[in-house]
């Protein structure tokens, strides 16, 4: 006849040899806790174990705390300063500072997207409202971002006041701001370059020169009197950037008539003569119209504009012929201003 088997009595005894393997374990490690090798020892055995404790501030993956991981692994915000100012379409832009910034995405937050915050202070350098929304692009280590949303401001920035704005832009992990650069312009144009940090493209501020010149374009009837220029990247009173390579050239002066009643002079009326011989259009003036006076009466502000090389110097002058109107009985029809450019 079969006996049963007597699966209780076996798992008894099998506790019970458990027991003793753990507690001969146990007495060995107790025994052996002496020969644990300290660092530093001579004795350098393959059995040595060290008792160094592990450093609680090393960031995950051997990370460097604060350098966009935090102590359990997160991507953190990096904020920077930048406190560059370029000049672009009517606008000076001061680039204050940014930050890259990490979010959770996703029904269970497993995706992340990294954001470039940039905050800007714009002024707008002309007289009447208008929007600041020129092509702006970003380039770094992880490649080039282009913005096409549209800055926040609220609405158009008045004539001679600052507005602040913000870029925000899609890049990628790793981006890092110390090797990116913001480009304001489209290809085609002057374009302002600001390095975010100091691994970025050098900087293009395309800052507006003042020149310096005066003096009297003078004819029978009308006389010319010139207070200063300049020499800019960009159209102020349109907001319109000038095209690569070509520069602004503003002329001021002011008008006294001494013809009776009120008269105008126009774009047409003026031709700039180039070192080289060579005669330009005007490209915008501020011409209103302008009152006389047997004695002599002063219309103030006026301006003609002309587009020139970039870089260009030398002795130039200022052609003007004006109408039928302002020809007096002498009979002189045409009179130039000359000045230079260094």
């Amino acid at each position: 006849m079969t006996q049963p088997v007597r699966r209780g009595r076996q798992r008894r005894s099998s506790r019970v040899f458990l027991i003793a393997v753990v507690l001969a374990v146990v007495a060995t490690a107790c025994s052996g806790a002496d020969e644990v090798t300290s660092p530093g020892d001579d004795d350098t055995t393959s059995g040595s174990v060290s008792t160094q404790a592990p450093d609680p501030t090393a960031a995950p993956g051997g990370a460097t705390p604060g350098g966009g991981n935090g102590g359990d692994g997160e991507p953190e915000t990096v904020e920077f300063t930048v406190g560059e100012e370029v000049w672009h379409s009517g606008f000076r832009i001061e680039v204050v500072d940014g930050a890259v910034i990490p979010e959770e995405r996703g029904a269970f937050a497993t995706e992340i997207r990294y954001t470039l915050a940039l905050r800007l202070e714009v002024e707008n350098l002309g007289s009447d409202a208008a929007f600041f929304g020129p092509e702006a692009t970003v380039t770094a280590n992880t490649g080039a971002y282009v913005w096409d949303s549209g800055f926040s401001l609220a609405g158009d920035i008045p004539g001679g006041l600052t507005s602040n704005a913000e870029i925000l832009l899609l890049v990628d992990e790793g981006f890092d701001p110390a090797t990116a650069t913001l480009i304001f312009g489209d290809a085609d144009e002057n374009r302002a370059v600001v390095p975010l940090g100091p691994g970025g493209d050098a900087a293009v501020r395309l800052e507006p020169r003042e020149i310096d010149i005066a003096g009297e374009l003078s004819m029978e009837l009308i006389d010319l009197e010139f207070d200063g220029g300049d020499l800019r990247y960009d159209r102020v009173d349109r907001h319109r950037q000038v095209e690569a390579g070509k520069q602004a050239l503003t002329l001021r002066f002011d008008v006294l008539s001494r013809k009776d009643g009120n008269w105008s002079i126009f774009e047409n009326n003026f031709g700039l003569v180039l070192p080289d011989g060579r005669v330009l259009a005007p490209d915008g003036s501020d011409l209103p119209n302008i009152a006389g006076s047997s004695a002599g009466t002063t219309t103030e502000g006026l301006f003609i504009r002309f587009l020139v090389d970039e870089g260009t110097t030398g002795d130039l002058a200022l052609r003007f012929t004006p109408g039928s109107w302002f020809v007096g009985d002498d009979g002189v029809e045409e009179s130039t201003f000359s000045f230079s450019l260094t």
